[in-house]
């Protein structure tokens, strides 16, 4: 059965009152008569009388339980520290502490996902245009290699269709037009797309910088970006992947820590956990101001946020590229995408 925390309700709502009396007490001039004066009277009483009521219904809801339920002893007092203690000042710095520390940690991550996609984005047409060019060198006969020996490629030919990339180029609604069978069309244009899926799988991940060409200049400069910031960067991001997802866990498991409403509805196990999780976020952020973290991620988001506005004819990048070629090839080699797909 969910527990329902009703007298811990009530006991908050006589807290409330008594607050109200308070401040009824304090910006109430003298002259201003007694009803005020009374409606305070009236909340401090009641107030008092919710809050007594409230600890004791817990206590002897506590003591009442049957045999094997937790029981926690001493509950008035307990259950009045339910009420108060977890909502302080200090929880809510170190939950927002945690909050900050857990955006900083989450966006490095992104930034350098998004460096990596843009190297990717990049070299996607250069990558496309080595495999066309492999392929417009590739006989239709290779077709047999993968749509068997009996395949008519001379029907191909015979219709002016020499290469793998023709084949591709004109799609099967090409080859029917030019006079080609539906169904050796069909066969020619699946097994150039496999062969083509293929090349693209093996082909040289170089950067040629005698090619003149704007892809390559948009590869160097996204590829800029990782080499200037770094294997910090990428620790960085792997780094604060990890703890963004951790403190994330923890800043929903402290919620009635310190927030009314969750703790209204929360049961005994869900404070404890609560309060186990505030604890863990401190040590996360004792942790995290020795190693230096937060700086670190800052600074590696700067880093990678060096994107090629500024340098859109890639003319710095060409220069860096030519002093320390290899590590943009290792780069390349490790993020380039070598999927592509000829699908319709």
């Amino acid at each position: 059965m969910r527990h329902v925390p009703f007298f811990r309700w009530v006991a908050t709502l006589g807290l409330f009152l008594m607050g109200c009396s308070f401040a009824l007490y304090r910006v109430v001039p003298d002259s201003a008569g007694g009803a005020l004066f009374a409606l305070a009277d009236g909340f401090g009483t009641g107030g008092f009388l919710l809050v007594a009521g409230g600890l004791a219904g817990g206590a002897v809801r506590a003591r009442s339980r049957p045999h094997g339920v937790h029981r926690r002893p001493g509950r008035p007092v307990e259950l009045l520290r339910d009420v108060v203690a977890p909502v302080t000042p200090g929880h809510r710095r170190t939950v927002r502490r945690a909050a900050a520390l857990r955006d900083t940690a989450a966006l490095v991550a992104r930034d350098y996902r998004q460096a990596v996609a843009a190297v990717r984005t990049a070299w996607a047409p250069s990558h496309r245009a080595l495999v066309d060019a492999e392929l417009d060198l590739m006989p239709v006969a290779r077709l047999r290699r993968v749509a068997g020996r009996a395949f008519p490629a001379g029907e191909l030919a015979e219709h002016g269709v020499h290469t793998v990339r023709e084949v591709l180029d004109a799609q099967e609604w090409g080859l029917e037009h030019a006079g080609v069978d539906r169904r050796v069309a069909g066969t020619a244009v699946a097994a150039a797309r496999r062969l083509a899926e293929e090349r693209a799988g093996v082909v040289t991940v170089r950067i040629d910088p005698d090619r003149q060409e704007p892809g390559i200049a948009a590869v160097l400069c996204a590829l800029r970006v990782l080499v200037e910031a770094g294997p910090r960067a990428k620790g960085a991001a792997e780094r604060g992947e990890t703890l963004a997802a951790r403190l994330d866990k923890l800043l929903a498991e402290a919620a009635p820590a310190v927030r009314i409403g969750p703790l209204l509805t929360a049961g005994p196990g869900r404070i404890r956990r609560a309060r186990a999780a505030l604890a863990e976020l401190r040590r996360l952020l004792d942790r995290a101001e020795r190693d230096g973290l937060a700086p670190w991620f800052a600074q590696a988001s700067v880093d990678l946020l060096r994107g090629p506005d500024a340098d859109p004819a890639g003319l710095a990048a060409s220069v860096d590229f030519a002093s320390r070629p290899e590590k943009y090839h290792a780069l390349l080699a490790k993020f380039a995408d070598r999927s592509l797909s000829w699908a319709d």
